[in-house]
């Protein structure tokens, strides 16, 4: 603990999670969460020894809270070049989110897009 007097005018020693969630009324940091291979599959893994190489796949998820509704986030990459198996997963998942028709755009109700 620092002394009040020791710190800078305009510091705290509380910690960032307390300083951002106390912003607005309701609002929290939840858990940020990594998982990298070969626990990928593994959902809200908090730590594991294993080290990171080239190819491995990291999966980010991070969550922001107000009124106890969460808006999570996850973002999934590579260190390197993914691997085969992600790479074709990638692109078919790609592949398979583009329209199936001209006039099916986002925000267009699907009854108008038939």
């Amino acid at each position: 603990m620092v002394a009040p007097a020791a710190r800078s005018p305009g510091t705290t020693t509380r910690p960032k999670r307390s300083i951002t969630a106390s912003a607005a009324p309701g609002t929290d940091l939840a858990s940020f969460y990594l998982c990298a291979t070969p626990r990928t599959s593994t959902c809200h893994i908090r730590w594991t020894e294993d080290v990171f190489q080239q190819g491995s796949q990291i999966n980010l998820e991070f969550s922001g809270m107000r009124y106890g509704y969460t808006s999570p986030l996850m973002r999934t990459m590579s260190i390197g070049k993914p691997s085969d198996h992600i790479g074709d997963y990638m692109t078919e998942r790609l592949r398979a989110w583009k329209p199936r028709s001209p006039r099916a755009r986002p925000a267009t109700p699907a009854a108008t897009s038939l």
